[in-house]
């Protein structure tokens, strides 16, 4: 799931990577990883590698990685 989350928001353009982020509460229910996308700094790409390991915690988590597939789908 991590990776995931990383490459499409690579994927996309900042703009769009942005929209994504902001829309990330409606999708997804845990407030921790939602959070954690806001304090992300989609200009600076050295931060990916950080935000790949914080995004491992939540691996785990019953039903997340259906909810993070359909906010990326958005």
């Amino acid at each position: 799931m991590s990776l995931n989350i990383v490459q499409a928001l690579r994927s996309k353009s900042v703009a769009e990577a942005s929209r994504l982020i902001g829309f990330a509460s409606t999708y997804i229910s845990d407030r921790a990883l939602v959070n954690i996308l806001n304090q992300y700094d989609l200009n600076n790409k050295r931060n990916d590698p950080q935000l790949i390991q914080q995004l491992y915690a939540f691996v785990s988590v019953p039903g997340l990685k259906e909810q993070v597939a359909r906010w990326l789908a958005s």
